[in-house]
């Protein structure tokens, strides 16, 4: 399995959580369909809704509801796209609503880089050109020199002069047709600028509950995280230890909220406070989350947490 796919795993992968009109929560992710078919994942048995009328589908750094066979209105626009933001409602039919509550993207996408060039943020299927000069152009092209696309979180690519079909992996060239194309593993908020390693010298955590400050040791301009991702900081600092991720959760949005709705917000939280601290050249592993749903602050020996909570 290539960094990219491992990447996106030891985080949360991409996926929408939605109300549905009788008030059920349903999570769908990148390849779910939405309509009247016994397969879909949102099933909605309604003659006014399609066999298969909407698809959820990643494009680069947002997840899109793509209308397929069916109608799909934001207020009064009628639209066959939509980027999916949290609290958005989309009616598919007169009274047959969706309501997004929470959108989680992964932290890396994929990014190519050309003959050395600034790598740019692949958005689904992608054909690559290699005259008059080397470019990437959205969709599917046939006199393209080579086609890229993603399959189950991995992303392939297949040169037109041979057929010969390779599956990218992070760091890696390929050759089309005389030029180096080299997959690259981008931050969300990276993609598009030069390629950056992390920084993992020590930190100071100064943990207020609402605020968080966190500044090297070797000194600049400290990151200060405010609102729930302050307060995800400051529990992991007060619990001092591996827990089970419910616990801090519960703590900052209450012991009512549905546990469906509970692990979205928890897991956008942590996916937007481990960009931020990749954003500010901070190591992002500083929050590490387990599979098994064990979260904890990683504190190495030359950091100084202070808890002022």
């Amino acid at each position: 399995m290539d960094r990219l796919t491992d990447a996106i795993e030891s985080d949360s992968p991409a996926r929408v959580l939605v109300r549905v009109a009788d008030g059920a929560f349903v999570t769908l992710a990148p390849g779910d369909v939405i309509g009247r078919g016994r397969s879909c994942r949102l099933h909605i048995d309604d003659p006014r809704i399609s066999e298969a009328h909407a698809l959820v589908s990643l494009r680069g750094d947002a997840l899109w509801l793509l209308g397929l066979r069916g109608r799909m209105q934001v207020g009064d626009a009628v639209v066959d796209r939509i980027r999916l933001d949290d609290t958005l409602r989309i009616t598919l039919a007169p009274g047959v609503e969706l309501e997004v509550i929470d959108v989680l993207v992964p932290d890396v996408v994929m990014a190519i880089e050309l003959a050395g060039g600034v790598p740019q943020l692949l958005n689904g299927t992608t054909s690559v050109f290699v005259q008059p000069q080397p470019s990437l152009r959205g969709g599917w092209f046939p006199n393209a020199d080579a086609w890229i696309w993603s399959t189950d979180e991995t992303w392939r690519l297949r040169r037109s002069v041979d057929s010969a079909l390779v599956l990218l992996e992070d760091g890696v060239p390929v050759q089309v047709s005389g030029i180096a194309i080299t997959p690259r593993v981008a931050a969300v908020d990276e993609a598009g600028v030069t390629h950056t390693v992390q920084n993992s010298e020590p930190v100071r955590i100064d943990a207020r509950f609402y605020t968080v400050h966190i500044t090297r040791l070797s000194g600049g301009e400290p990151l200060v995280l405010t609102g729930t991702a302050a307060r995800v900081v400051s529990e992991l600092v007060a619990l001092k230890g591996p827990v089970e991720w419910s616990l801090p959760a519960r703590e900052i949005w209450g012991q009512d909220t549905p546990d469906v709705v509970l692990r979205s917000r928890w897991d956008t939280t942590v996916s937007r406070l481990r960009r931020r601290l990749r954003c500010a050249n901070l190591r992002p592993d500083l929050i590490r989350a387990s599979r098994s749903g064990v979260v904890e602050l990683v504190i190495g020996p030359d950091d100084v947490v202070v808890d002022q909570i």
